[in-house]
């Protein structure tokens, strides 16, 4: 599990898996989180797929610098450490956040990854309701002792999971995040020119929503003709900490697909 400089930043990065004639998978976590909440899906693919999940900057184990957590900044470090990784075009599979860090990579890079796995993204895209969840979530971080607002937001993006440990790892991770992280990555994320980036995109992208999503399909649909769209059953936004045997299945076949 090393730690990578990439300019004046380390970012740390776990690695496992089996080199074949697979495309190399790159799993990018969301806000507040780090790699090894990616791991329940991340691990599906060990036996036939080689690929990392990296700490995002400002999360886990990765640099944590005071200033700003743009977008478009944690999507340049990862694609420097993605081309300094894989041999071959790799599929990017980011969730919430790391979704919209997948877009960003793709828009910075074109031609440099074989397609693109959304798991339920932060807005890209976002209607009226996402946009004033954004705008209450923001005013809970200025008004709330921050771990355990992030504790009980956490716990409200799980419809049901069958592993409590796991949840508890997982709240453990997005509580232990610095303020100063949390509150700069929420604002960039709300921020970011996701319609704009999108459309930049000229990979093959897949769209896994949950229920009830910040996106709708259908405008991510449209704003890219190369967007395929699905959707989990019974899953909230953490949606691989509930059904990754679905999202298991939906990303084997766009992979298959690509072949």
């Amino acid at each position: 599990m090393p730690l990578t400089s990439i300019d004046e930043y380390e970012l740390f990065y776990h690695e496992e898996g089996t080199a074949s004639g697979n495309p190399p998978l790159v799993f990018i976590h969301g806000w507040t989180c780090d790699h090894s909440v990616m791991l329940p899906i991340a691990e599906r693919f060990s036996q036939d797929h080689h690929w990392i999940a990296p700490d995002a900057l400002g999360h886990g184990r990765s640099s944590k610098p005071q200033g700003e957590y743009q977008i478009e900044t944690q999507g340049r470090l990862i694609a420097r450490l993605a081309k300094s990784w894989a041999p071959s075009k790799p599929v990017l599979v980011g969730h919430s956040m790391g979704a919209q860090i997948a877009i960003e990579m793709a828009a910075q890079n074109p031609g440099a990854y074989k397609a693109l796995v959304l798991m339920d993204p932060a807005p890209i895209i976002p209607h009226e309701k996402a946009v004033q969840f954004g705008k209450d979530v923001s005013r809970q971080l200025e008004r709330h002792d921050i771990p355990g607002m992030l504790a009980a937001f956490a716990r409200r993006q799980i419809i049901k999971a069958h592993d409590a440990h796991a949840v508890d790892a997982m709240v453990d991770v997005m509580t232990s995040t610095p303020a100063h992280v949390v509150k700069s990555s929420w604002a960039s994320i709300q921020n970011w020119s996701g319609a704009e980036r999108l459309k930049q995109v000229n990979c093959p992208i897949l769209l896994i929503s949950a229920d009830k999503p910040l996106n709708r399909p259908m405008d991510i649909a449209r704003a890219n003709d190369k967007v395929m769209t699905a959707q989990t059953a019974g899953a909230g936004h953490m949606q691989h900490y509930e059904v990754p045997d679905q999202i298991e299945a939906m990303i084997r076949r766009f992979i298959d697909l690509l072949t």
